[in-house]
C-alpha cells in the first residue's frame, strides 16, 4: 500500500507540475498546490477507482500516441541538429538553458546525482502491483501468455526510454529537464 501511495504521489507531482505549465502558456496562473490538489481529486483518484481496466484503453491508446508524438519531436530535434552549436534553435534559447556538457565523461556515473536517474527508472515501472488485475483482464490468460506480453511491453518500453533519454541528453546535455 505505501508504494502504491508513494507511486501515486510521485505521478501526482509530476501531472501537478506539468499542468500548472500548460495553464501558464494560456494566461492561467495557479500554485502547485491548487494543481497538485486538483490532479489529485479531478483525475488520479476517479481513475484508481476504475473496476475494469478497458475502459481506459481509449486513453492508453492516446498516451501512446503522445510518447511516439514526443519520441519522433526529440528525435527530429537530435537528428537535425537545431539545438547544436549554429542550429536554427539555439539563439531563441537563454544563455543558462542552452546545451551545456561537461568534463566528469563516463566517472559522473559515480556521482550520487546519477542516483536520480535510478529513481526514475524504478518509478518508470511502478505498476507491478496492478499485474493480478492485468492477468485477470489479459486475453487468453496463461502465465505463459502473461510473461510473453509482459517481457514484450517492458522490451519496447525499456528501448523507448533509452533512446529518448539518450537523444535528450545528447541535445540538451547538463540542460535536460524531467
Amino acid at each position: 500500500a505505501l508504494d502504491c501511495f508513494a507511486g501515486n504521489l510521485s505521478y501526482s507531482m509530476i501531472l501537478a507540475d506539468s499542468i500548472k505549465d500548460l495553464l501558464a502558456t494560456f494566461s492561467i496562473a495557479t500554485t502547485r498546490t491548487k494543481s497538485l490538489i486538483g490532479v489529485t481529486t479531478l483525475i488520479l483518484l476517479p481513475l484508481c477507482m476504475v473496476k475494469n481496466l478497458a475502459t481506459l484503453a481509449p486513453f492508453s491508446l492516446l498516451g501512446i500516441m503522445g510518447m511516439a508524438y514526443t519520441s519522433f519531436a526529440i528525435g527530429i530535434r537530435y537528428f537535425g541538429g537545431a539545438y547544436a552549436a549554429g542550429g536554427r534553435f539555439l539563439p531563441d534559447i537563454a544563455a543558462s538553458l542552452q546545451p551545456s556538457f561537461g568534463t566528469t565523461g563516463a566517472s559522473g556515473v559515480l556521482s550520487a546525482n546519477s542516483l536520480i536517474l535510478v529513481c526514475m527508472l524504478s518509478t518508470a515501472y511502478i505498476a507491478h502491483f496492478n499485474a493480478p488485475r492485468f492477468f485477470r483482464e489479459l486475453k487468453d490468460n496463461t502465465m505463459s501468455r502473461f510473461g510473453k506480453v509482459t517481457g514484450i511491453s517492458f522490451g519496447i518500453s525499456t528501448a523507448i526510454y533509452a533512446a529518448v533519454s539518450a537523444m535528450a541528453f545528447l541535445t540538451f546535455g547538463a540542460n535536460c529537464d524531467g
